[in-house]
């Protein structure tokens, strides 16, 4: 791309350099990167590589790759066990929490497309847990876990959306 590669990134007349630890990309619902480099999360334009959005969900802690689901909500976490697994709004709102506190390190979480399922992929526990909720007005809960033995570190559904791949 012409702007490529991205060195800085300006958000409400705030510029960053990026320098620190990348730690995941992801493409949001319109097509626009999200970028997580150690405690902040960007949107940049995939045409012109403006940034969009900041928001620094656990600040001092490295995020793990972000989750979107259909709507656009983002889904963010830390690698490091202990700190919250959050919602966000497509223009990085701040909407809650899915849990307070993560079990486990992660690399990555990924969320189904409806938004109501959190895949939490906890590779020292060797398992993903299963955070879920009856629709977006309710809490999440603990509903199961799934690949006992398994250790994942990253995770993405299948660009026709049937497949999640661990």
């Amino acid at each position: 791309a012409s702007f490529s590669p991205i060195k800085t990134i300006t958000v409400g007349g705030v510029t960053d350099t990026l320098f620190n630890s990348s730690l995941g990309l992801r493409e949001d619902k319109d097509g626009n990167i999200l970028h997580y480099t150690y405690d902040a999360l960007y949107r940049i334009n995939y045409q012109t590589g403006e940034g969009m959005n900041k928001v620094q969900p656990v600040v001092g802690f490295g995020g793990t790759q972000p989750a979107v689901a259909d709507n656009g909500n983002v889904f963010t976490a830390t690698v490091l066990p202990a700190h919250p697994i959050q919602e966000f709004t497509s223009d990085f709102t701040y909407i809650g929490n899915v849990i307070d506190e993560s079990v486990g390190y992660s690399r990555t979480v990924e969320v189904s497309h409806d938004g109501n399922t959190v895949y939490w992929t906890s590779f020292t526990n060797n398992i993903i847990y299963l955070f879920s909720r009856p629709d977006e007005f309710s809490a999440f809960a603990l509903a199961d876990s799934i690949l006992p033995g398994f250790n994942c570190e990253s995770a993405t559904w299948s660009r026709d959306g049937n497949i999640l791949w661990l």
